[in-house]
């Protein structure tokens, strides 16, 4: 493999992105904040949750797996429900998601959610 020379135009970019990478507020997370992954095996299929605590509030909320739900749409618009409420309250979002949504979710209960979301104690 032959060696090249940067061009002036990468290293400026280079520059740029190592003033900002190299900043304390890139490399550390911010105090009072917690990255969040989880997994489920319930009836209905496995579960994943990645999520960011700060403050006490849902954050970033990602949610998978491999179950099957209807309508199409539904796991969307629960991470968005989710989204910016405080945990403690996340038992009482996906209970009212339920029963406002008619979400179907084959073998997966409002107790498996919770399984993933609960931050309680980590």
């Amino acid at each position: 493999m032959q060696q090249r020379d940067k061009d002036e135009a990468l290293q400026i970019k280079m520059d740029e992105l190592k003033t900002l990478m190299m900043n304390d507020s890139w490399l550390y997370i911010r105090a009072g904040t917690k990255i969040v992954h989880e997994v489920h095996k319930a009836r209905g299929g496995l579960i994943r949750a990645d999520f960011e605590v700060r403050e006490g509030r849902l954050g970033r909320v990602c949610l998978s797996g491999d179950f099957f739900y209807f309508p199409g749409k539904a796991v969307t618009r629960l991470e968005s429900r989710l989204e910016g409420r405080p945990t403690e309250e996340a038992p009482t979002v996906l209970t009212q998601f339920y029963s406002e949504e008619g979400i179907e979710i084959p073998g997966i209960k409002v107790d498996d959610w919770m399984k993933v979301l609960d931050v309680r104690g980590r």
